[in-house]
């Protein structure tokens, strides 16, 4: 949340809901997302690994000191991909297809 609002003014855009039971779906899908992403053969891991870390380093800036925190530290690679996706407004851990065609798509 500190990266996504560093003025101290949380707006509803990352919430998990405004109507009834929205919230509930959206858990249950970021549920079956990361279940979803615990079995993915080796190859995918190793390239979701190698391409969190080139967007950490893009977004890095020529700091080196940056750099090597986000090579040589996978987990943080990951976080600091999501704190610039929360901060630049493109945050989707828990979006919901609207349609089949969409979550046909999403899976």
């Amino acid at each position: 949340k500190n990266t996504a609002v560093p003025f101290g003014v949380y707006l509803p855009q990352c919430t998990e809901g405004t109507i009834k039971g929205m919230a509930e779906e959206k858990r249950s899908a970021a549920l079956s997302r990361e279940f979803r992403l615990k079995q993915r053969s080796p190859a995918m891991k190793a390239h979701a690994l190698f391409e969190n870390r080139k967007q950490a380093i893009i977004g890095a800036h020529n700091c080196s000191y940056e750099e090597k925190l986000v090579s040589k530290y996978p987990a943080l690679a990951a976080a600091f991909v999501l704190g610039m996706t929360e901060a630049s407004r493109a945050c989707s851990r828990y979006v919901v297809p609207e349609t089949v065609a969409e979550e046909y798509m999403a899976s």
